[in-house]
């Protein structure tokens, strides 16, 4: 019998503590929040942030991943200008 390894693990291969990301919100305006999250030292204008929108319309609030993706692969100072699905 082997024992695994059931620990949980970051996509950079650490492991999961609530101290291994930098979160980072802006509130576009009055309908429009992105929420970035990234690996500690990761610089706003590198790859690396997996970025979420959240758009308010009236009575429906819509969560979009930058890309199409919630993969670490974007930049964060590119948050307006991406296409989220």
């Amino acid at each position: 019998m082997t024992i695994q390894d059931m620990r949980l693990k970051d996509p950079f291969g650490g492991m999961v503590t609530q101290g291994n990301f930098t979160t980072l919100i802006d509130s576009a305006d009055a309908t429009t929040i992105y929420i970035g999250k990234a690996q500690l030292g990761t610089a706003t204008n590198a790859t690396g942030w997996q970025i979420k929108k959240i758009s308010i319309s009236g009575s429906v609030t819509t969560i979009a991943w930058a890309g199409g993706t919630d993969d670490f692969v974007n930049v964060w100072d590119s948050r307006a200008s991406y296409t989220y699905s």
